[in-house]
């Protein structure tokens, strides 16, 4: 009986230790499963990380292949497509992130940015087609304040009878309430935009007034881009009622331009360029008259005031005709008057800008603060002004399409 007991407890001895050796299987897998897993995830999320260091790598050299193109566009008058930028395994500070460009195309087809990004083992490579981006691509583009009399309408025009597309936009970068006041029975027959991030409710004042288009904020703020004057212009003294007519042996720089009562002046011929470092001053009734075939070119660092009955008469009724940079500081007031139709159009970034016309404007303004004064006026917005010109002042690339491999 004794041996029968014995015996059975070995057996039940025997027994538990195969049980033993099982479950150490069991948890050795599950531990190398374990391990397995985390490795797994641990090199997911490397590759993860390096891939998104390569994608940032990739946008940091188009950043800077796009910011070399528009510092070649703006330090050649003439564009030399011989020297275009190109990079070769930049380091990106405080990383282990490299990036190449090279930049291919011309002015007359597409330029094409081929960047590439490295992050460690990881490589991303992204193709952007550029295109030229004029400083008129807002019919009125503003800093701070856009204001519209009552009944002003703003509508989509073009002087160049192949264009087509005469949509626009109008739009400020601020994000301050009632930055944008359309008064009554205002219409713009287009888009209207407030700074990065605003609200349009409470940027955009339109009762009473009409929005064909949508409302939106901005993904990023209007660019500015400094404009200087030509820098061969001679010195020539002042510009007044003596001098009944201006032709392009007239452009120079002057310390003012001031007409009389009355007075008048002619443009007559080619391109005048004026760089003004003083004040224009058009008394009552003086008229400047552009005569079809000219046009005039005014770089002015002064105000500019025009006086009762005064007049800007473009007789050729394209825009760019009457073309005005202000150069001057945030305190430049620019008030421009016709008695009959307005053609012209406006750069000046830093200047308050007010334009009295007592029938229709055709062209573009860009400044600080605008405000259209007359009731009931048409402001036309010449869709020419878009297409942009490489040696054009103040042009700039932008992306228009992208892929990435």
């Amino acid at each position: 009986m004794e041996t029968r007991k014995k015996q059975s407890k070995r057996s039940k001895k025997g027994f538990g230790l195969p049980l033993v050796v099982l479950m150490i299987l069991l948890l050795a897998l599950i531990g190398n499963g374990l391990l397995t897993l985390g490795y797994n995830s641990r090199m997911q999320a490397i590759r993860s990380t390096a891939d998104i260091g390569a994608r940032a790598a990739a946008d940091a050299a188009i950043m800077q292949a796009m910011h070399l193109m528009n510092m070649k566009a703006d330090d050649e008058l003439t564009w030399n497509n011989d020297s275009l930028p190109v990079a070769t395994d930049v380091a990106l500070p405080n990383s282990n992130l490299t990036f190449s460009f090279d930049v291919a195309g011309d002015p007359m087809n597409v330029f094409i940015i081929t960047s590439t990004g490295r992050s460690g083992f990881a490589q991303r490579k992204v193709y952007v087609n550029t295109r030229l981006k004029s400083v008129f691509e807002f019919a009125i583009g503003v800093k701070v304040n856009i204001k519209l009399s009552p009944g002003v309408t703003v509508e989509g025009w073009t002087s160049d009878p192949t264009i087509t597309d005469t949509s626009l936009l109008i739009g400020t970068n601020s994000t301050l309430a009632d930055s944008i006041v359309l008064e009554d029975n205002a219409i713009v027959d287009g888009d209207v935009a407030v700074g990065v991030g605003g609200d349009v409710d409470t940027v955009i004042v339109a009762t009473g007034a009409t929005i064909t288009g949508q409302k939106f904020a901005l993904p990023q703020e209007q660019d500015f881009p400094p404009i200087s004057a030509p820098t061969d212009l001679d010195f020539k003294g002042v510009i007044d009622d003596s001098i009944p007519q201006l032709v392009p042996a007239d452009s120079g720089m002057y310390t003012s331009f001031t007409l009389g009562n009355s007075g008048s002046i002619d443009v007559n011929e080619g391109d005048v360029v004026l760089h003004i470092i003083g004040n224009v001053i058009i008394r009552n009734g003086a008229e400047i008259n552009i005569k079809n075939g000219a046009s005039l070119t005014v770089y002015l660092v002064g105000d500019w005031v025009s006086h009762n009955s005064s007049s800007i008469n473009t007789e050729g009724q394209i825009p760019v005709d009457f073309t005005l940079y202000g150069l001057g500081d945030e305190d430049q007031m620019i008030d421009l008057k016709a008695k009959g139709e307005f053609y012209g159009v406006v750069y000046a970034p830093d200047a308050d800008v007010i334009i009295r016309a007592k029938t229709d404007i055709y062209g573009a303004v860009v400044c600080k603060n605008f405000d259209m004064k007359n009731n009931n006026t048409v402001f036309h917005y010449d869709a020419a002004l878009k297409q942009a010109h490489i040696d054009g002042l103040g042009v700039r690339f932008a992306t228009n399409t992208w892929c990435e491999e």
